[in-house]
């Protein structure tokens, strides 16, 4: 036994010193110095970079496809703890200037094991504040009617994917809307109904 472990120390003091020896070679230092750039890359993107996409997205994209204007106040990311935050999201109605929704603040974490899992894992989704405002303009007609309905010229729906096809994978857990309001404004008989603080919880989907 004692034989055993004198082997065995000694293998690993072999592969100890032959470590200690590559980190003074110059491919060591390249590397290190490769990956050291990259990790800085990757945390100027992240922290610069994707809030200034996901503000383009939201303000151009995003409110092209619900033909209503978008803004978001502050956006911060973390890229080495995957936070996203988002601050004061505004979606005003098709007049521009009555809302249709607003959240005072948005907190999504994503689970590392999205990369080894090749599937979206949300950890933490929480919306703090959601005020959503719905009017009914006519006997069949609401303020979000239009964004149920296919816009003339719009391309078919795809087929349903055929057999064997995998599916988009995700995960979403932790899901909690705190203090939310719903305002329902009945134009048709006018009377106006509000739902408040609304608080909601879901384990996972």
């Amino acid at each position: 036994m004692a034989g055993f472990l004198i082997a065995a120390l000694e293998r690993a003091r072999r592969w100890a010193a032959r470590i200690i020896e590559f980190g003074y070679t110059r491919r060591a230092r390249r590397i290190s110095i490769a990956l050291a750039a990259l990790l800085i890359l990757y945390g100027i993107f992240g922290f610069v970079g994707v809030p200034i996409v996901l503000r383009h997205v939201l303000s151009n994209q995003v409110a092209a496809s619900l033909k209503r204007p978008v803004s978001v106040g502050r956006i911060q990311f973390d890229p080495y703890r995957l936070r996203l935050e988002i601050d004061k999201l505004h979606i005003a109605d098709r007049d521009g200037s009555s809302p249709l929704m607003d959240v005072g603040h948005i907190h999504l974490k994503v689970s590392w094991t999205s990369l080894f899992r090749f599937a979206a894992v949300i950890a933490e989704v929480t919306v703090d504040r959601p005020d959503l405002h719905i009017a009914r303009t006519a006997p069949q007609t609401f303020n979000f009617s239009d964004l149920l309905e296919a816009a003339p010229g719009a391309p078919a729906p795809k087929p349903a994917p055929a057999a064997g096809t995998k599916p988009f994978r995700f995960a979403v857990s932790n899901i909690r809307v705190r203090d939310g309001d719903i305002h329902f404004d009945d134009q048709v008989v006018g009377v106006k109904h509000n739902i408040a603080n609304i608080q909601l919880r879901v384990p996972f989907i």
